[in-house]
C-alpha cells in the first residue's frame, strides 16, 4: 500500500489525467466526501462510512477503504451494533426507507411505505431501532423491532418535528431535537419519566449522541458565526459549551469510539478527537471507484448549416487559447473565410488581405450551451451571442411545452448561436430521469451506454459512475452546510466528463454559461478544465468535435475575442468584446441594439470585403476601429 503522501501525490495527478483522456471507464481515488457519516465497530477498531450512496469499510488508522455495498441501492447515514449489522436510511427508488446491512454487504428493507424514515439508531439490546418519520404528518419518533417488523410509536406531537433521536449505551437516556416555528430545541428523557428540556437556540441543532457514560451530549449547532460541536454536559441544570469550532462539520452524530474519544466527519474528511481537547487527528483514507465517462461521438446530430456569408479576413489577437492545452499562443494569425477557420500560423505580412488586430484581447473557441431554457425565442440570439453561446444544443425534454427552436437564427435574419437539433431518431439521446427504480434506471444507462447513447439524468450518483453525461433541468450537486462541495462532487464532475442543461435558477434567462463557468471553477475544476468542459470537450460529448470546440483550420469559425485572463479565472471568458459567429463578425453594442426593439442601431456584421461591391459591411458606430493603415483595422483604437 503507498505512504500517504505518496497516495496524497498521487491521487490529483491521476484524477487531472482522468478527465483529460475520453476513455471508457476511469478509476477514480477520492479521499473527501461531502456529508458523510462515520459509526464503528464495538472494539472501534474498524469504522463504516457512506460515500457515493453506498457503504465503506476502514480501518481505524485508515488507508484503502472497501465497498461493502454496490450502486442499485443508496445507503446513508449508517450505525453499526455490536456483531456489525447496520441499521441505514436507504432507498432503491421506491421511497426512502430505513434497510439492515449485514457484514457482508447484503442487506433487506426493514421499514416500509411511502413515508420519509429517517436518522435510525440502534437501540442497546440490538433488537430495536429508533429513528424519525413523517408517517403520521409531521416528524415523530418510532421505534421498530428488526424480528417481526412491527413499529411502535414513542411521540405523537402534532405541529413539531422529532428529529435525530439517540439512545445512551446503557439504554436509559434518550435524546432528540425538536424544531418548532424557527425554534430548535434539544430534549432529553431519563427512563420513563418526563423529558426535560436541556438546550435550544434560534438556529439549527443536530445529530445528538450520548457519551458512553451517561454524562454528556455531544451534537453539531450552527449559529451565525459558524457551526460547532456543541457537549451539553448533563447536570442539573445542564450546562452547554462549545467543544470545537472552526470546521465545516456535517450533520451526523459522533461515533464514541471510547469513553474519551470520539470520531466524527467535517472538511470532507474523518477525525478523532480526544473529549476536551483542542486538536484532532484525521484518519486518511482513499476510496476507489469506477465512473463511466461520455460517449466520444454521437449520431443523428445536425452539426452544420450553409454558408451565411462569404468574405476572406484574418484576426489578430495578443493571446490565442485554441483549446488544445492549457497555455496561451501568442504571434498567431487565425485566417477566416466564408464560416471556416482556413489557418492558423505564425504571424506574418498579409498584403491584400483584411487584418483585426486586437493587441489587449485574447482570442478563444465560441461556448458551446446545451439546451435552451423555457421561453426562449428568436430575439434572444442575440443576447445569447453576446455572452459567448456560438452553439446551442437542443436536448429532448421530458416537458410536453418545451421551447421551439427559432429557426430564425440558422437562417440569419436573426443574429444567434448556431441551432443544433438534439432529437436523435435512432435513440442517441436517452432520458432517464423519469425511471424512480435505482436498479431498473441503472440497466437503462448501461444499455444506452452500449448502444453509443448520451444519457441525461437528474442524479449525480450512481448515474455518473455508469456512464450518465448529462445533468437535466432541477438536478442538484450535494453541499456541505457551508455551502461546501468536496472531492467526492467535484472529482466524479471532472472524470465523468458531466456536463449540466441549461438550468439557471429561478426564473429561467437565455444564456446560462456565465454562471455554470464560475460555478464550475467554484467546485475546484481548474480554469482550463471548465473552459474545456464548454467548448471542446462539449463538442465531443453531442458528436460535434470535427467542426467545433477548438481554433484549427477547417472548423466552424466561431470564436471570441474577451478581456481578461481566461486560463487564469474561467469566467473572465464571460468577458466579451467581440464574438465570430460562423464568419460573422459581432460586437457587444451592435447585439446590444439588436436585441432592443426601440434602437435604431444597426447591427454589426461580418467586417470582410463582399465579393460582389467592395464595400465594408456596416458596423455599430459605439464599436469604435480606427484605420491604421492599408486594410488593418485595430481594437483599442491607436490615437490619430
Amino acid at each position: 500500500m503507498p505512504s500517504d503522501r505518496l497516495r496524497r501525490t498521487l491521487l490529483p495527478l491521476l484524477a487531472g489525467i482522468a478527465a483529460a483522456v475520453p476513455v471508457a471507464a476511469v478509476e477514480l481515488g477520492v479521499s473527501e466526501g461531502t456529508n458523510i457519516a462515520v459509526t464503528a465497530s464495538a472494539d472501534g477498531h474498524a469504522l463504516v462510512f457512506d460515500l457515493y450512496d453506498r457503504l465503506w469499510r476502514l480501518d481505524r488508522r485508515g488507508g484503502m477503504a472497501e465497498p461493502l455495498t454496490g450502486p442499485e441501492l443508496a445507503l446513508r447515514r449508517p450505525d453499526m451494533r455490536g456483531d456489525g449489522t447496520m441499521v441505514a436510511e436507504g432507498d432503491d427508488g421506491s421511497g426512502r426507507k430505513l434497510w439492515l446491512v449485514e457484514p457482508d454487504g447484503s442487506a433487506r428493507p426493514l421499514t416500509d411505505g411511502e413515508s420519509r424514515d429517517t436518522a435510525p439508531r440502534w437501540y442497546p439490546d440490538g433488537r430495536r431501532v429508533i429513528f424519525s418519520s413523517d408517517r403520521a404528518g409531521s416528524a415523530d419518533l418510532y421505534a421498530v423491532d428488526v424480528t417481526d417488523g412491527t413499529v411502535t410509536a414513542l411521540t405523537r406531537t402534532p405541529g413539531t418535528d422529532e428529529l435525530d433521536p439517540a439512545v445512551s449505551p446503557s439504554g436509559r437516556l434518550t435524546a432528540w431535537i425538536t424544531r418548532t416555528a424557527g425554534r430548535w430545541e434539544l430534549w432529553l428523557r431519563d427512563g420513563v419519566g418526563a423529558p426535560r428540556l436541556l438546550h435550544s437556540a434560534g438556529h439549527r441543532l443536530s445529530a445528538p449522541s450520548i457519551r458512553p457514560d451517561d454524562s454528556v451530549i455531544v451534537l453539531v449547532e450552527e449559529p451565525p458565526e459558524g457551526a460547532q460541536l456543541t457537549a451539553v454536559i448533563l447536570s442539573d441544570p445542564a450546562v452547554a459549551k462549545a467543544l470545537a469550532r472552526g470546521e465545516d462539520f456535517f450533520r451526523r452524530p459522533v461515533e464514541w469510539l471510547t469513553r474519551n474519544r470520539l470520531a466524527y466527519t467535517a472538511d470532507g474528511r474523518i477525525r478523532t478527537r480526544l473529549f476536551g481537547e483542542l486538536r484532532a487527528t484525521e484518519v486518511a483514507w482513499t476510496a476507489w471507484v469506477s465512473p463511466a465517462g461520455p460517449p466520444g461521438i454521437q449520431a443523428g446530430l445536425d452539426g452544420d448549416t450553409p454558408l451565411l456569408h462569404h468574405g476572406r479576413y484574418v484576426i489578430r489577437a495578443g493571446r490565442v487559447f485554441d483549446g488544445s492545452g492549457p497555455a496561451y499562443r501568442e504571434g498567431v494569425d487565425v485566417v477566416v473565410e466564408d464560416d471556416r477557420i482556413v489557418e492558423v500560423s505564425e504571424r506574418r505580412r498579409r498584403d491584400g488581405e483584411d487584418v483585426l488586430e486586437f493587441p489587449d484581447a485574447v482570442l478563444m473557441p465560441g461556448l458551446l450551451q446545451l439546451g435552451l431554457a423555457d421561453g426562449v425565442g428568436a430575439d434572444d440570439g442575440p443576447v445569447l451571442l453576446g455572452c459567448g453561446v456560438t452553439t446551442v444544443v437542443e436536448l429532448p425534454s421530458p416537458a410536453a411545452d418545451r421551447p421551439s427552436p427559432p429557426d430564425e437564427w440558422n437562417s440569419g435574419a436573426v443574429p444567434g448561436p448556431t441551432l443544433v437539433s438534439g432529437e436523435a431518431p435512432d435513440g442517441g439521446l436517452v432520458d432517464v430521469r423519469g425511471i424512480r427504480d435505482r436498479a431498473r434506471r441503472l440497466t437503462r444507462i448501461r444499455e444506452a451506454r452500449a448502444a453509443g447513447a448520451t444519457v441525461i439524468t437528474d442524479r449525480l450518483y450512481p448515474d455518473l459512475e455508469a456512464g450518465a453525461s448529462l445533468l437535466g433541468v432541477g438536478s442538484e450537486l450535494p453541499t456541505s452546510p457551508a455551502g461546501r462541495r468536496y472531492e467526492d462532487v467535484r472529482r466524479l464532475l471532472a472524470a465523468s466528463g458531466a456536463r449540466r442543461i441549461a438550468d439557471r435558477p429561478g426564473k429561467p434567462g437565455p444564456c446560462s454559461v456565465q454562471e455554470q463557468l464560475r460555478r464550475s471553477q467554484r467546485q475546484g475544476a481548474s480554469a482550463y478544465e471548465v473552459l474545456r468542459r464548454h467548448t471542446v470537450e462539449a463538442a465531443r460529448l453531442v458528436g460535434l468535435e470535427d467542426s467545433r470546440g477548438s481554433l484549427e483550420p477547417g472548423r466552424r469559425a466561431d470564436m471570441l475575442l474577451v478581456a481578461g485572463d481566461p486560463l487564469r479565472d474561467a469566467a473572465d471568458a464571460a468577458e466579451v468584446r467581440a464574438v465570430v459567429a460562423g464568419g460573422r463578425f459581432f460586437t457587444p453594442a451592435g447585439l446590444t441594439a439588436r436585441s432592443n426593439r426601440a434602437s435604431a442601431a444597426g447591427v454589426s456584421d461580418n467586417l470582410t470585403k463582399s465579393g460582389d461591391s467592395g464595400e465594408m459591411s456596416s458596423i455599430s458606430d459605439s464599436f469604435d476601429i480606427t484605420e491604421s493603415g492599408g486594410d488593418s483595422w485595430q481594437y483599442p483604437p491607436v490615437p490619430r
